[in-house]
């Protein structure tokens, strides 16, 4: 009898041995991560949004991968936004499936809209790019972000605030404040300040030329740590200049100019 229930027991251990085995190979199979060898195929699917101007007076703007041009016009009953979602992978088929993992995602607040790229945080070898083209009112404060891709703005009389990663920013017939912040790339900016208005542009790794008008009034320093700074058709009163820093008051020295590069030369011309 002793041997029996010690046989069941046995019996018994044995059993749910196999089950934890069993249930734990389950736990730790994987299935193969879905890579792909090359970007040679690409899907592409554009988009558009119309969007009524009432009472908002901002834009915001994410994106990962791809070009943002923004331009500004007066008297716009709406905002037009539009472009292309495109997926590179190693066939054209993966590639139009993942098209659906790619969105642009627009929100229309009470006083901003705001400008998304959804996307998967792992890609798998995969790429994924949305190319924007926005028009705005051109009184429109503007934000971005973007991690890879160029981005240009005309034609507007607002405040602009930027961080870019990888990729040049170009700012053209700007009146306004300007935040700006890149890590690798190029700053091109052709603004007019405000009466004290603020411009703070700064480089890791890339030139900074920023031209504004002769006339301008504003307190500027412009300093690099591996690079050049030249300072031409403005006149600076208590100007002290170096090889990597230039530093005066232009005018009466209402506003702030603030410019800083790692690696990279800084140019600033009036005109």
């Amino acid at each position: 009898m002793k041997k029996n229930r010690i046989k069941k027991i046995v019996i018994l251990i044995y059993i749910i041995c196999l089950i934890a085995f069993f249930s734990l190979s389950s736990c730790l199979v994987v299935d193969p991560i879905d890579h792909v060898g090359n970007t040679d195929y690409s899907a592409r699917k554009s988009f558009s949004f119309d969007i009524a101007v009432k009472n908002q007076k901002h834009i915001e703007i994410e994106n990962v991968n791809g070009q943002i041009t923004i331009n500004g016009k007066a008297g716009l009953s709406s905002v037009q936004i539009w472009g292309e979602r495109i997926v590179q992978s190693d066939s054209y088929t993966d590639a139009e499936e993942h098209l659906e993992n790619l969105q642009v995602v627009v929100k229309d607040g009470q006083d901003k809209i705001s400008v998304k790229t959804d996307q998967p945080s792992v890609t798998y070898g995969r790429s994924y790019r949305v190319i924007y083209n926005i028009i705005i009112p051109d009184n429109w404060d503007v934000s971005v972000e973007s991690v890879n891709g160029r981005t240009e703005i005309d034609s507007l009389n607002a405040d602009i605030a930027a961080g870019l990663v990888n990729g040049d920013f170009v700012l053209t017939n700007i009146l306004g404040n300007i935040t700006a912040g890149v890590t690798n790339g190029t700053i091109y900016g052709k603004i007019t300040l405000p009466i004290n208005g603020i411009c703070a542009m700064s480089s890791v790794n890339g030139q900074i030329q920023l031209s504004i008008p002769e006339t301008t009034s504003a307190a500027l320093t412009a300093k690099v740590t591996n690079g050049t700074v030249s300072v031409t058709n403005l006149k600076l009163n208590n100007m002290v200049s170096s090889r990597n820093l230039v530093s005066g008051t232009a005018g009466s020295g209402q506003g702030t100019i603030s410019i800083e590069s790692v690696n990279g030369s800084i140019s600033v011309s009036g005109f």
